[in-house]
């Protein structure tokens, strides 16, 4: 009931009331005098007509009252989130390759046809801790928001590491970079504790974004578009 249309809501309304107006004729009797069915008659559209109101109030106040509220303020920390996402760039680096990368929905099907990826994708991800605790500190903020919706919390999952391991020599890697710009040389590269791939991460990276998208369009009719006119760029070193 919540969810009907303006044009069934006044054709249920115009039934119900179509009905209550007719309805005490057949209930009359015989000595009842016409202006006693009629009088019944009114009382009945009346009646009707306050249940109507009564549930035009109600579905007004879950619209634009507490309800409406409590969308309003998970739809603004969903945006701050998408702020955040939105104008960061990622790198993914080895010897051969750099992959620069946005916080766009990537299409995998065509990546999977680019060397490069072909060359990245099954490779471990390395981190450096002051790297990721910078990169990621107002993204876990929001992610611990009471407001951020849970089924976007969940798709946020990935980003959190709480624990590394050394490297592990026999293993392939690539260095994910969290902060834009120039990196010191010595820097310390480590393996979170939850180990995943570039294609891994780009997967869960899909996924983060195509849930906010829909989380918006479902509860705010907002239609987000995360690609940025940069595209995705690759260097080969």
């Amino acid at each position: 009931m919540k969810n009907l249309t303006k044009k069934w809501l006044i054709v249920i309304s115009l039934v119900f009331i179509l009905i209550s107006l007719i309805f005490p004729f057949y209930l009359a009797e015989e000595n009842d005098s016409i202006l006693t069915i009629l009088s019944a008659s009114f009382t009945a559209v009346g009646t009707v007509i306050a249940l109507i109101a009564l549930y035009i109030a109600i579905v007004l106040y879950q619209k634009f009252g507490l309800e409406s509220k409590f969308i309003e303020k998970r739809a603004d920390k969903v945006l701050e989130l998408v702020d955040l996402l939105k104008g960061r760039t990622y790198t993914i680096q080895t010897k051969k390759f750099k992959y620069f990368m946005r916080f766009e929905v990537d299409d995998i099907k065509s990546l999977s046809k680019e060397p490069y990826y072909i060359y990245l994708k099954d490779k471990t991800i390395l981190m450096n801790t002051d790297d990721y605790e910078k990169g990621t500190k107002q993204i876990l903020n929001i992610a611990n928001s009471y407001w951020l919706p849970n089924e976007i919390k969940k798709k946020l999952e990935f980003f959190k590491t709480y624990a590394f391991e050394e490297i592990d020599e026999k293993e392939k890697y690539a260095k994910l970079k969290f902060e834009f710009g120039k990196k010191p040389d010595n820097m310390e590269w480590l393996v979170p504790i939850h180990k995943f791939t570039v294609e891994e991460f780009i997967i869960n990276k899909n996924k983060l974004s195509l849930e906010i998208q829909e989380w918006l369009t479902k509860h705010c009719e907002i239609k987000l578009d995360l690609k940025l006119n940069s595209p995705n760029q690759i260097e080969k070193n």
